[in-house]
């Protein structure tokens, strides 16, 4: 049941975040919906449009993040350093 990719999805943590996901989006969708619905004006399709966007871009950045999961770095990566001493930096 939980082999290959999904066993990162039979875990209590990303179980509870999708559903925190959901339950907000359906609480903001039901709650735009009664408040303006999309098909009264041009102003609320694209209130409805956008919210919708980055619901499903929250939904995508998480999934990815779990599926991509740590390893996209190479080993021992650290940023290079513009100033040797940070005391020079902050004086500059």
């Amino acid at each position: 049941m939980c082999v290959g990719p999904l066993k990162r999805f039979c875990h209590w943590g990303p179980l509870i975040a999708l559903g925190i996901i959901k339950s907000v989006t359906f609480a903001t969708v039901s709650c735009l919906s009664q408040w303006w619905p999309p098909y009264e004006s041009w102003g609320s399709s694209v209130l409805f449009f956008t919210f919708m966007s980055c619901a499903v871009l929250t939904l995508y950045c998480f999934l990815h993040a779990m599926f991509t999961g740590p390893g996209t770095m190479t080993l021992n990566w650290e940023p290079v350093s513009v100033c040797w001493n940070t005391c020079v930096c902050l004086i500059l």
